[in-house]
Formats: C-alpha cells, sequence, structure tokens
C-alpha cells in the first residue's frame, strides 16, 4: 500500500519532508495533510480508489447497523451508513487493508461502497452512535436534576466530538423540560430542516425548538427506541413502547409511539406521573362546576348498572372514572378494574392492568372478574361488542359498572352501542347515564389572562371539565327504544336533570374560571 501510494501520490515524499517527521507512516501523513488541506480529500479519494464523503454528508446520512452491526463498526473503525439511496462504508483508518478486506468479505454482495472522511469525522460519528444506542441498565432512566441544568438552553448539534453525547443531552432535556413544563405530550417530528420539538400544554400544541440536521432526528429516534425496547432497525413499521423515568422522587410513565414519515421516524410520547394517586382525586377537586359534579355523583353512587363517560382522547375521561371511583370508595365494597394501562394506584382496589401480548384482554378480564364477587367494576375503555356486552350483562346481574367509550356526545353513545351489535333493549335497561366531557384552558390565576411567566404568556393555566350529563330515567329509556324522533328525547332529557354542555359552559364563564373563545376552540357550541 505504501509502494501503490508514492506512486500514486507523487508529492508523498514532500508532505513527509514538509511535516519534520520522517517517521510517519503514509496513513499517519494522509491525516496530517488533510488536516492542513482538507480541500485535497476527493483527490486523495480518487488516487485511493475510495468514495469522498463530508462531515456534513455522514450527519445527514442514515445509520445502517443492520447492516453492520455496532459492535462490529466500532472495531473496525467503520460508519456504515446510507446516502442518497447508495451504501456506504465510511473508514477512519483507510490504509487499513486487512480491515477493508475482513469487511469486503462479510458483506460481499451487499452493494457497498468504502469511503474516506476528513481526520476524525468517523470516529466522532461512531462515538455519537454509540452513546446515543447504548443500552441502558434498568427499566428506569434517572434523569437527576443537577446534571440537567448543566445542559445549555439551546443545544448546538453541529459537532459531535464533544465528550458528552448531545442527543442524549438533548433528549433529557426534552423530557425534563417536558415534565417541568406540565405537558400531557411531547411530539419530536422528523423533516428536512431537521428535528422539531412541540409539547401539548393544557391541550394546546407549543413549538419547543428545532434542531438542525436529519442525523439528530435518526439519532434521536434510535435514543427513544433504546429507551423503550424498541427494535432500533426497523424504521419502515410503526412500533410502540415504553419507558419510565425517576425525577425529584416522582415516578412518571413514558408512553412511546413511533411512526415512518415521508422525511423520517416521528415520535409522540404521552406522559403520565404515576406519584400521583387516584385517591386523592374527586370530583371536585378535578374542577367541575358545582351542579355538574352533583349530577355526576348522582349517576355514579347508582348501587348497579351502568354509567358511561364519553369524549375525545385526552379529555379526562380517566380522570373523571378515578375521581368518581375514589368518591365511593369506602372500603365497604369489592371494587375491581381493569385498565391499559393502570394510571393511578388506589388502595383496596384490586387493579388489573390489560395484556394483550398475553392474551389479557379487557373482555377476557373482565369476564374473569365477574368470578371474584365484585360489588363495583371500572372498565377503562370499552373498544369492541364482546367488552360491551358482558359490561351490559354485568350491570343487570346487580353490579355497578363504570367505564368509558369514544363518541361525540351524551345521545351519540347509544348509537355507538347500538352500532357495536349490542341488544338495544339490555343496553338501555342497564345504562343508568351518560357524561359527555371536554376539557377547556382555565385562566390564570396568577394574571388573569393579561399572560405571565407562570402561564408561559398564554393568560392560561391548568384547565377544567366541562361536562354534558344525560340520566336516563323510563320515559327516555323508551323514547329511545322506540328511536323518537330528536326534540322529543332532548324535552325528556330536560325532565330527567339533564344538563347540556352549553349549560356548563355558562356556568364556568359565569364564575370567571374561562372565557367563551376557550369553549369555542374545544366545544362545538350551538
Amino acid at each position: 500500500m505504501e509502494q501503490l501510494l508514492d506512486v500514486a501520490v507523487p508529492t508523498a515524499w514532500q508532505w513527509r519532508r514538509e511535516s519534520g517527521e520522517q517517521d510517519l507512516s503514509l496513513a499517519e501523513l494522509l491525516d496530517r495533510q488533510l488536516e492542513r488541506e482538507p480541500d485535497s480529500l476527493p483527490l486523495a479519494a480518487r488516487l485511493l480508489g475510495l468514495s469522498a464523503l463530508s462531515g456534513g454528508q455522514l450527519r445527514e446520512a442514515a445509520p445502517r447497523f443492520d447492516l453492520l452491526p455496532l459492535a462490529e463498526a466500532l472495531s473496525c473503525r467503520v460508519a456504515p451508513l446510507e446516502w442518497q439511496g447508495r451504501l456506504y462504508l465510511a473508514m477512519a483508518e483507510p490504509l487499513h487493508l486487512d480491515a477493508r478486506l475482513r469487511l469486503q468479505n462479510r458483506l460481499l454482495g451487499a452493494g457497498h461502497r468504502f469511503a474516506i472522511c476528513l481526520p476524525g469525522v468517523v470516529d466522532a460519528w461512531l462515538k455519537q452512535a454509540e452513546a446515543s444506542e447504548r443500552v441502558m441498565d434498568g427499566a428506569a432512566v434517572d434523569l437527576a436534576e443537577d446534571s440537567l441544568a448543566k445542559a445549555v438552553e439551546s443545544i448546538s448539534l453541529s459537532s459531535l466530538a464533544k465528550d458528552e453525547s448531545p442527543v442524549i443531552r438533548l433528549v433529557n432535556m426534552t423530557l425534563y423540560d417536558g415534565l417541568q413544563s406540565r405537558a400531557s405530550d411531547i411530539h419530536l417530528e422528523s423533516s428536512v430542516a431537521g428535528l422539531h420539538i412541540r409539547y401539548r400544554i393544557d391541550g394546546v400544541m407549543q413549538s419547543i425548538r428545532q434542531v438542525p440536521g436529519q442525523l439528530v432526528a435518526s439519532q434521536a429516534m434510535s435514543r427513544l427506541k433504546v429507551l423503550s425496547s424498541l427494535d432500533i432497525a426497523e424504521k419502515r413499521v410503526p412500533q410502540d413502547g415504553r419507558f419510565k423515568v425517576a425525577l425529584q422522587g416522582r415516578e412518571v410513565d413514558f408512553r412511546v409511539s413511533i411512526m415512518p414519515g415521508a422525511h423520517g421516524e416521528n415520535a409522540v410520547l404521552r406522559l403520565l406521573d404515576k406519584s400521583q394517586r387516584g385517591d386523592s382525586l374527586n370530583l371536585d377537586t378535578l374542577g367541575f362546576p358545582g351542579e355538574t359534579a352533583r349530577r355526576i355523583r348522582a349517576l355514579a353512587q347508582l348501587p348497579y348498572g351502568l354509567t358511561l363517560i364519553t369524549g375525545p382522547t385526552g379529555s379526562g375521561k380517566s380522570t373523571t372514572l378515578y375521581g368518581t371511583l375514589a368518591e365511593i370508595n369506602t372500603g365497604e365494597e369489592k371494587i375491581i378494574t381493569i385498565e391499559d394501562p393502570v394510571e393511578y394506584e388506589m388502595a383496596g382496589i384490586l387493579q388489573i392492568p390489560v395484556n394483550e401480548k398475553k392474551g389479557l384482554s379487557f373482555a377476557r378480564g373482565l369476564r374473569s372478574i365477574l368470578r371474584h364477587d365484585p360489588d363495583t367494576i371500572l372498565v377503562g375503555e370499552i373498544r369492541d361488542a364482546e367488552t360491551a356486552a358482558i359490561a351490559v350483562q354485568s350491570a343487570l346481574t346487580g353490579h355497578r359498572v363504570l367505564s368509558s367509550v369514544h363518541a361525540n356526545d351524551a345521545f351519540s353513545v347509544i348509537d355507538r352501542f347500538l352500532y357495536m351489535g349490542v341488544e338495544p333493549a339490555s343496553f338501555l335497561e342497564a345504562l343508568n347515564g351518560v357524561v359527555s366531557q371536554r376539557l377547556v384552558r382555565r385562566l390564570c390565576a396568577a394574571c388573569g389572562g393579561a399572560a405571565c411567566e407562570l402561564c408561559r404568556g398564554s393568560g392560561f393555566h391548568g384547565r377544567i371539565a366541562l361536562a354534558e350529563v344525560l340520566r336516563l330515567d323510563s320515559s327516555m329509556k323508551g323514547a329511545l327504544l322506540e328511536r323518537s324522533p330528536q326534540k322529543r328525547q332532548q324535552a325528556l332529557a330536560q325532565c330527567a336533570d339533564y344538563q347540556s354542555m352549553r349549560a356548563a359552559a355558562d356556568e364556568a364563564v359565569a364564575r370567571g374560571l374561562t372565557t367563551y373563545q376557550e369553549v369555542s376552540r374545544a366545544v362545538a357550541m350551538e
């Protein structure tokens, strides 16, 4: 190889002489020359029969550890990657013939090309990859506040040669900031420009930062996959996982969903603070106006029958169920729940987590629950006809059943169950009532809506629940069973202590809790 380089590069002896180091190897000499004259990289690559890749191209290329495992890449000091549809092996030691031959045999038929980069670029890329894909000990990540405090407010990822992994710092800071900002969801979105980070705070999306570089986005996704025990190499199909974080004595669950997109993968993290207990919740602390809380409480305290909470994703259905359960948990009844997942732990209650992979579905768990002599059953969500039928049968046989279902309003819940094939007469006989709810932002108590640091300039801090409460008496059930006109149904509802969403909104605005503009953002007002 030295002879080849001496022939191919007539100025090699000049490089050696100018360096003042006559005993330098040609590999060291090549590094010196490229450090001194980076523009000579294409020439050196051409003379060595290799491709040339810049540091920027490495950062934007997709890692291909499915082609060459990370451990082997580190051993050979080579970066396996895909750039513009071609496979490359960028070598830190391009004159290491043994490594090239070993890799050539290892990847025979892969259609790859060997490449050369400026000195230090490949090693930095590998160091970053190793840090991002390191499997952590244990199931929980400890985010120490003092270590995160060292992270700068805006992280520059232009240099990947720092001792501390910038991507790990970025992911940790994103999680920490999300917790401190009371975010319910963290969104990491890959784009042509790089990684866009957004938080959902009080139900509204807020842009947090934009980090340039597609490699950054790819490595951030790899980091999240490692934390969630997902397949790092799989980038073509959606993946779901979860992990836990310990911070300041709090234990927080992160439910992770990763989805491929046009410019790379995207991730959404749902935050669930396990330090909060369902025992501490009640209908008053959830922010329901007084009359709304009274109506829901009256439904939940009926000794048997089915009470349903409905609303879109993120409308607080689960929290309302827990608050209701906490109020009836006096210790005098057997209460069993089946949930996906168990969001709040409650003393004196048997809580069962759904595990579809192991065969424990809502329907199967609910059948088993009935053999344990429960007085009250909470079904986290009714998703299918089998679960719906068992829940109805349980309510008809003397059990109090609480559950949630996705529907737009209280009246459409009836249609949803009928669509699932539940026998109408049995369902209506079992149904005590429906609560349809939405969450709206609460006016900031510190500034009254004028915008301050506490509310991050939005004028709102926290949320309250607005609810439509429909209690079914015999007349109402008869009208629904006969499919009476909507006007007759609404007239009968008014006689059965019905509260519309509009009435709940009027009460909340009159009490100075929110504004009509905020209500119209979350609720379709007639």
